[in-house]
């Protein structure tokens, strides 16, 4: 069961596709746009550690591990996706990984922002590389 309606999860899809085009514009106009500050972080990993109140690499390595299943071995809905087209659509994403994060015990607000920017953070990275820990 979703935690969030279908319209909710196309407004997340369509956040997430407009930071993924942010993030493929040269470096300083995404980090402005997206209320980078400039430092060459990603917004993304920001949010994550705001909303969750632990480092975004550590946070990850926690999701990458909840995850797997998911989204890196065969037979996981964004695996399956990813392997056969090299794409995966921001809709699955976004109910894959905010399912994964209740699991986890992300809940109201920050399960709203987080699945927003670890779906951003794991589209534009890749699957591959998101599973290998890059």
């Amino acid at each position: 069961m979703d935690p969030f309606t279908e319209d909710q999860i196309e407004t997340m899809a369509l956040e997430v596709e407009r930071q993924l085009e942010a993030l493929r514009r040269p470096a300083a106009a995404f980090t402005k746009s997206l209320g980078g500050d400039g430092d060459g972080e990603q917004p993304q990993l920001r949010v994550i550690s705001q909303a969750t109140g632990e480092d975004a690499p550590t946070f990850l390595e926690r999701f990458r591990q909840a995850a797997r299943n998911d989204i890196c071995h065969e037979g996981g809905i964004v695996y399956q996706q990813w392997s056969k087209w090299r794409d995966v659509d921001p809709k699955t994403a976004v109910r894959t990984i905010s399912g994964v994060l209740m699991a986890m015990g992300l809940t109201g607000g920050p399960l709203t922002a987080v699945t927003v920017a670890v779906a951003t953070y794991l589209l534009y990275l890749g699957v591959d590389a998101f599973c290998h820990g890059e």
